[in-house]
């Protein structure tokens, strides 16, 4: 997967989720034949331009940081990290270590090899993958737990239909298990990729590694 298409399918993938979230409204009842017009629906949210009008809305919102900060503070945090340890023998990396694992140097100097080697650039088409998943997972966390309170909304305010209130609970329990159980298990895979990205860094680069983030010093 290259980043272009990462960055559309991150356009698209919510307004999907959201017309996937509506889509009982117009059902008489919720069951397997509600979802029959799923894949049409699909289909036509990736032909239209409906999807991606909302997904770019949704995207200036920025919502999904609200749930993606926190996972991706760690993943960043691991980058410094893994950098960091060959050259903490040098003294003069060392005494700046903590400066720079809360700077973006680090992050600037790694995303150099990644756009400069061929290999690590194959690697982050894995990446990208896997980050689809990330904030695919994080808009279906958000937009399922919005859409939860869009049916409890109609139960309490126009009508008071059963399937309101299963579809409901179903939304938040997808709203939590997205949150809590897939998010962690994506974010592990994720640190993975990038450790797998920086040995090879670490063993084609590391006295030129080095070198850079004390060149780097100054720009802190």
């Amino acid at each position: 997967m290259t980043l272009e298409t990462l960055k559309r399918l991150r356009l698209v993938v919510p307004g999907v989720i959201v017309l996937l979230i509506l889509k009982p409204l117009s059902s008489s009842a919720v069951s397997l034949d509600s979802f029959t017009g799923l894949l049409d629906v699909i289909d036509w949210a990736l032909k239209g331009t409906a999807a991606v009008l909302f997904g770019t809305f949704y995207s200036l919102t920025r919502l999904r940081l609200v749930v993606l900060t926190r996972f991706q503070t760690k993943i960043d945090s691991n980058i410094r990290d893994q950098l960091l340890a060959p050259c903490l023998s040098d003294p003069v990396i060392a005494n700046v270590a903590d400066r720079l694992r809360r700077g973006r140097v680090l992050m600037n100097v790694f995303y150099w090899y990644v756009d400069h080697d061929e290999s690590l650039r194959a690697r982050s088409r894995r990446i990208y993958f896997n980050g689809l998943l990330w904030s695919s997972a994080a808009d279906l966390a958000i937009l399922s737990l919005l859409g939860a309170l869009v049916y409890w909304g109609a139960v309490l305010l126009f009508d008071p239909r059963p399937r309101f209130i299963i579809v409901a609970g179903i939304l938040a329990v997808v709203s939590w298990v997205s949150e809590y159980a897939l998010l962690p298990v994506i974010t592990a895979h994720h640190i993975e990729l990038g450790n797998d990205q920086i040995g090879f860094l670490r063993q084609h680069y590391g006295n030129d590694l080095c070198r850079r983030i004390k060149d780097a010093i100054p720009h802190l």
